[in-house]
């Protein structure tokens, strides 16, 4: 123990306070921390801390026989705290550890009560706030109706020019339809008429070749005529000419 090896006070008082509950742990021969304390003559301070720690010290046997009454005491407030009555003792110790409790007690509802003003005051702004914010938006929320209103009376007339223009749009469509039909017969009446041209165009220039190669046959015909007369004069029937060429006989 501190005190048996004789430890500093102000040590003592910091186990203590730590650890309230090592002033009632004895040694070997039954001696609690109250017994050294009242033994060596420490203070009355922690002779005082001791016996509220642990009262029923006072009055603790240990292997001698002695209680921490039984040492003499050379400062009167150490020996007036040993004599006092044990009781006087726990009925103090339970009253200071009752004011102990009600004062952390006071303590957690005072920092309860902060937490819950703090609250309040924040919500209180907030409010605050948020009415600030609805007083901004009720114009625009008016305005937003208004416009809303008037969308859908731009919808209604939307969708009536959308009729009105669909309705167009059939007959333009209709109107196309026809246009498309009737350029269409336009079209093969035209590409007839081309047939036509280009065929006539075709037997007229067959014609014109063939009326030329007729023209032309008749012009070699007539050459051949007189040729085959010059021979006949020059040379009588049935002979051969110079040049070993046998005329028939026409």
């Amino acid at each position: 123990m501190a005190i048996d090896r004789r430890a500093p006070e102000y040590l003592i008082l910091a186990i203590l306070k730590a650890n309230p509950a090592a002033a009632s742990v004895p040694n070997k021969n039954e001696k609690l921390p109250l017994h050294f304390a009242a033994e060596q003559n420490l203070s009355a301070g922690v002779i005082v801390q001791l016996i509220k720690a642990f009262p029923e010290a006072l009055d603790t046997l240990d292997a001698n026989r002695n209680t921490p009454r039984d040492h003499q005491q050379k400062d009167d407030l150490s020996k007036e705290a040993l004599m006092r009555p044990t009781a006087c003792w726990i009925e103090e110790t339970e009253k200071e550890q009752y004011y102990i409790k009600v004062t952390e007690r006071r303590e957690e509802l005072r920092q309860k009560m902060s937490q819950l003003k703090d609250a309040v005051d924040s919500s209180n702004h907030r409010i605050e706030v948020a009415s600030n914010m609805m007083s901004e938006l009720e114009p625009r929320i008016d305005k937003i109706d208004c416009a809303i209103s008037k969308s859908e009376d731009y919808r209604s007339q939307l969708a009536n020019m959308k009729g009105i223009m669909c309705n167009h749009l059939n007959k333009v469509k209709l109107r196309l339809s026809k246009l498309e039909e009737s350029t269409s017969k336009n079209n093969k009446t035209e590409v007839n008429m081309m047939n036509s041209i280009l065929k006539r165009e075709y037997v007229e220039g067959v014609k014109s070749s063939y009326e030329h190669i007729m023209k032309m046959h008749q012009e070699m015909k007539k050459d051949l005529i007189q040729m085959k007369s010059l021979v006949e004069k020059r040379n009588p029937p049935g002979k051969t000419l110079g040049m070993g060429i046998h005329v028939p006989m026409a």
